[in-house]
């Protein structure tokens, strides 16, 4: 018995998991920005407040930055991985 795996999907999943890492990373770069601009429309303890809330938001995303990316390279060696050891397992004609 042969088993199959779509790698072809499994390598486009990965691609997405990248470009959907690489969006959120620019994200990361507004938030922090917007942190900054907070000076300009709060001041005292809301600035100090909406600074924390905007730099929170901002490490979250580069947590999913870099875990998107991490998933979508593990996701595409699995692919390849894969593929090398279908390839050993099941000689093709």
């Amino acid at each position: 018995m042969q088993y199959g795996v779509a790698t072809e999907e499994l390598q486009q999943s990965a691609a997405t998991l990248r470009a959907d890492a690489a969006d959120i990373g620019a994200l990361s770069r507004s938030l922090e920005a917007a942190g900054v601009g907070a000076d300009d429309w709060v001041l005292g303890r809301a600035q100090r407040a909406a600074q924390a809330f905007f730099d929170a938001l901002a490490q979250a995303a580069r947590g999913a930055d870099s875990g998107l990316r991490e998933l979508g390279n593990r996701a595409a060696a699995g692919a390849g991985e894969y593929d090398s050891v279908e390839g050993r397992l099941f000689a093709r004609p």
